[in-house]
């Protein structure tokens, strides 16, 4: 990695890197969800691998409030970011010990990365500043149908957090959750690729589809490994690969979308579910 004194400085516009500051650490990958898409489900299972480290803390929320005038916008300081990636030596012997009894390999992370979901909408301007700190830079992308990733994300931030029942939740307020720009943002897969393909090297996007952390976790992670260039094999894949994590609240999974609120839906991502199939191949349903 370069040094501050190398002129790094003067190439961004968001990012603040004072004198002196070591950015070795800087992520090698992000996990860029977008919401209720399972980035939490493949946190945890890189987590698992002797060579990935990964912060423990998930949704860190530094990259995407890098504007200042984002409404969440706290620093930019660079250091703050990189404090999520010093890992003190007692957490790397207990790691190191940990992948010795599971794996007969020592704890050696070849890569690091993070995963705040809400980095699949960062401006490109943002963007911009990320990847001239690492050119190498990869991301993971995960493709849930629009619909259904709307309607799971308006029950967790309604419902869930806002500790409604859904019946007390009125049309209007689902429609207009949907509407706001933000899940709107979320909803747009193609600009998302477009704008991350854009910014990053040639082929350091992938796309993942959310089906596949059901219908074949071990062939998601086995991509992934081999995305990011680390060991795969089924060593590597952990017993709770086929375990969902993070789950809508248990009294709430099984409502389903209402019909009336699906057909407002299918409306507000017509263009999208369309463009979808010939981006992909297929169009995840789930």
């Amino acid at each position: 990695m370069p040094t501050p004194a190398d002129g790094i400085q003067h190439q961004l516009r968001y990012i603040d890197v004072p004198p002196g500051t070591d950015w070795s650490k800087f992520p090698d990958f992000l996990l860029i969800g977008p919401q209720r898409t399972g980035t939490t489900w493949l946190h945890a299972n890189l987590s698992f691998h002797p060579h990935i480290f990964m912060p423990v803390t998930k949704e860190i929320f530094f990259l995407n409030r890098l504007d200042p005038q984002h409404p969440k916008h706290k620093t930019s300081d660079l250091r703050e970011y990189l404090k999520y990636f010093h890992e003190p030596w007692s957490e790397r012997w207990h790691k190191t010990w940990t992948h010795l009894k599971i794996h007969k390999e020592w704890y050696w992370p070849r890569v690091c990365g993070e995963a705040t979901a809400s980095s699949a909408v960062i401006p490109t301007s943002i963007l911009a500043d990320i990847v001239t700190l690492n050119p190498e830079l990869k991301a993971v992308l995960i493709v849930r149908n629009p619909v259904t990733r709307a309607w799971a994300h308006a029950k967790k931030t309604l419902v869930k957090e806002e500790g409604r029942d859904i019946s007390e939740i009125t049309d209007s307020t689902f429609t207009d959750y949907f509407a706001s720009s933000y899940q709107v943002r979320c909803g747009r897969y193609s600009q998302i690729i477009k704008n991350w393909s854009q910014s990053l090297k040639s082929g350091h996007l992938l796309l993942l589809s959310f089906d596949d952390i059901s219908d074949d976790p071990e062939g998601l992670l086995t991509r992934v490994f081999q995305f990011l260039g680390v060991s795969s094999g089924g060593k590597y894949i952990s017993p709770q690969a086929k375990q969902v994590i993070n789950r809508t609240d248990p009294t709430h999974r099984s409502y389903g979308i209402p019909t009336h609120l699906r057909s407002f839906l299918e409306d507000l991502f017509a263009d999208e579910l369309h463009q979808l199939p010939s981006l992909l191949g297929k169009l995840p349903v789930k």
